[in-house]
């Protein structure tokens, strides 16, 4: 049963952010596609059931249908209701070639016939050199035909493909070889001829002559045989094949002359109707890899071996005899380790997370359809999720590097902060005078008693972490009084406890001492002020400062007044935080297809030469682009047949807008390329192309 699709809608709310991925109508995965504050939503079509997202707030929901593949066709509107489902057979149909004529090169046919499958009604025909030239080249409009002959073909491999009413299609392809025919012309003659004369005498004479003619000519035509290669091979490693070829090869095939290389198909039989399987195949120096389904050679390059060749060579002394031994020792580079943080589910947090160790092939670097190994013998591949190496991370699946992405880069500066609290000063004076009825008087005055009290409590927090540091110091100063005419003594007792490297602590003891002097004179106060060394200091950007003073509590006992006085002042520093990102180094290209009007188009999506995305129906993507990339599309439409809309139209708009159009017939467009230039860094870059039938040029 086909895969149902829908035109989903991912959305999230405001000042959040989603990773988004699907499997695409054609059962290929899509990049992931990243949505956020400012591009909070985004529309494509997906095979039900296969949407994920990377945040739960996100929503996500059916918006319009589509018909499975190979359609693809969708729609924001109900489609057409069906009563019954109908599962099409795959395009079918044989290709005989053949020589005419003479049989010399350039007199090859091939005759396609057969046609089966798919919606039964065949809209068109094309050849190539290879697959992909053959789907590139202008359709031949069949208009109802069962067979189709191409004819005067030089020798060499062709690929057909035939189209249906539906856009599905096929590929086959087959060999010309009209040089290889022998020709043999056997000839022997006998002569006879018989004369007989008698005469009457006794005498007989007889002459005897034979001579017979016969002309014998044979012509036989001999087909080459398919190329054939014995190679290693492994499904996911280049270097398992490559070890593969020394121990258990595998036998495939391949068109006649044909030289291993990107571009080239491989067969698993000799008639070559059944595909290689995908994977790698080795011939113990080079590799090949087969991806697509299609037996393609899509990728190659070396087994990376280095091999020591010691020949020895030994002649006797006889002119007739040499003896000669070779002995060869090849040794094969041993896999690489690295390291790789993880995350289950969402790509940039393994960006930060702890690292493990993980071994690849020998030649290979970290990108895009790498094989990544727990173990260093390659056999066993790590846990599917994301994997990074501090720069870009990767999503792995079944071992492979998936859609790269760069990493998010935020530095970030802190700054401490301080609180500082001083508190409680008391001051105490007692004076007492006595009188007695003698001429004697006495006079005894007290100095006052000082006792200061100084704290400071420093707490400092600097993200991520929490750090309090508390310091604690306490003055204590006291006066004792003394008789008149001696000086009184002062004692100073500080205690600070350790003060840690994030603190800053500042401490300052005053000390007042007045001395008593005999009546009527002026006594004297000595003041001493003692500032003790300042530790760091830490500024902050901000200060807050509340100073607090209590209304004095005094106290009279009839002789002594005492009052307690205490200023509190508090000062906060909040932290600072600084945070710093990095100007952005590419931008965003946001590209469309669409085919409108009942028309059968293909959209090749080029960058720096390189194609990106192929695309069949409607649907749409983004592409990471950096300054210097060049981009170009390539759009062709067949031959529009229905009603008056008889015009093919393929034309771009955004940042590339070109058009072409045919009445009656297939139009192509390859347009000019769009280089990315520093101004377009940090923004997204739209590309829109279509392909669509009308009744005049767009």
């Amino acid at each position: 049963m086909a895969d149902i699709v829908h035109i989903y809608r991912a959305s999230v709310p405001a000042n959040t952010e989603s990773y988004i991925d699907w499997v695409e109508c054609e059962g290929f995965y899509a990049p992931t596609h990243y949505i956020y504050n400012k591009n909070r939503s985004i529309d494509f079509a997906a095979i039900s059931g296969s949407v994920t997202a990377s945040n739960p707030a996100t929503t996500v929901v059916v918006v319009g249908d589509c018909y499975p593949f190979p359609s693809c066709q969708c729609s924001y509107d109900p489609l057409p209701p069906t009563t019954t489902t109908t599962t099409l057979g795959v395009v079918n149909f044989t290709l005989t070639p053949y020589c005419t004529g003479s049989g010399i090169n350039g007199t090859g046919t091939i005759n396609v016939n057969t046609f089966s499958g798919g919606s039964g009604v065949y809209q068109s025909i094309a050849i190539g050199s290879t697959a992909g030239n053959a789907f590139a080249a202008t359709p031949i409009n069949l208009s109802g035909a069962a067979s189709y002959e191409f004819t005067a073909l030089s020798n060499g491999t062709y690929h057909v493909i035939l189209r249906d009413s539906l856009g599905a299609y096929t590929t086959k392809n087959t060999i010309v070889d009209c040089i290889n025919t022998t020709s043999t012309t056997s000839t022997s003659t006998t002569s006879t001829s018989t004369s007989t004369s008698t005469s009457t005498s006794t005498s007989t004479s007889t002459s005897t002559s034979t001579s017979t003619s016969t002309s014998t000519s044979t012509s036989t035509s001999t087909t080459a045989a398919p190329a054939q290669f014995s190679l290693g091979y492994d499904v996911s490693n280049f270097f398992t094949a490559c070890v593969d070829y020394g121990v258990s090869p595998t036998t495939v095939y391949s068109t006649t002359g044909t030289t291993l290389g990107v571009g080239e198909f491989l067969y698993s039989n000799s008639s070559l109707s059944t595909v290689a399987p995908d994977g790698y195949y080795s011939d113990g120096t080079n590799w090949w890899r087969v991806r697509f389904g299609a037996g393609y050679i899509a990728e190659t390059g070396s087994c990376t071996t280095t091999t020591s060749t010691t020949s020895t060579t030994s002649t006797s002394t006889s002119t007739t005899s040499t003896s000669t031994s070779t002995t060869s020792t090849s040794t094969t580079l041993a896999p690489i380790s690295f390291n790789l943080g993880y995350d289950v589910s969402v790509g940039w947090q393994a960006c930060y997370s702890a690292t493990s160790v993980y071994y690849r092939a020998a030649g290979e670097i970290l990108e895009n359809g790498t094989y990544i190994y727990t173990d260093s013998i390659l056999s066993t591949p790590p846990a599917d999720g994301y994997y990074s190496n501090g720069a870009n991370y990767w999503e792995v699946i079944d071992g492979e590097l998936t859609s790269e992405t760069p990493c998010p880069t935020t530095s970030t500066t802190s700054t401490t902060s301080t609180s500082t609290s001083t508190t409680s000063t008391s001051t105490s004076t007692s004076t007492s005078t006595s009188t007695s009825t003698s001429s004697t008087t006495s006079t005894t005055t007290e100095p006052p008693t000082t006792t200061t009290s100084t704290s400071t409590s420093t707490s400092t927090t600097e993200p991520p972490t929490s750090t309090t540091t508390s310091t604690s110091s306490t003055t204590s100063t006291t006066t004792e009084p003394l008789p008149p005419g001696e000086t009184s003594t002062t004692t100073t007792s500080t205690t600070e406890p350790p003060t840690t490297t994030t603190s800053t602590s500042t401490s300052t003891s005053t000390s007042t001492t007045t001395e008593p002097l005999p009546l009527g004179e002026t006594s004297t106060t000595t003041t001493s002020t003692t500032e003790p060394p300042t530790t760091t200091t830490s500024t902050s950007t901000s200060t807050t400062t509340t100073t607090t003073t209590e209304a004095p509590q005094c106290a009279y006992d009839g002789l002594t007044i005492v009052c307690d006085s205490t200023t509190t002042t508090t000062t906060t520093e909040p932290s600072t935080t600084t945070t710093t990102t990095e100007a952005p180094n590419t931008a965003t290209l946001d590209w469309s297809f669409s085919e409108t009007g009942g028309a059968v188009g293909t959209m090749d999506l080029y960058v720096n030469g390189s194609i990106i995305e192929t695309r069949i129906s409607t649907s749409n993507g983004t592409y990471t682009v950096y300054e210097g990339d060049t981009i170009n599309v390539e759009l062709s439409i067949n031959q529009c047949t229905g009603g008056g809309s008889t015009y093919s139209n393929v034309y771009t708009s955004g940042i590339i807008s070109e058009a072409d159009c045919t009445n009656n017939g297939s139009a192509t467009l390859f347009t000019a390329n769009y280089t990315v230039v520093s101004g377009d860094i940090g923004n997204t870059l739209y590309l829109d192309t279509f392909a669509t039938c009308d009744g005049a040029c767009v």
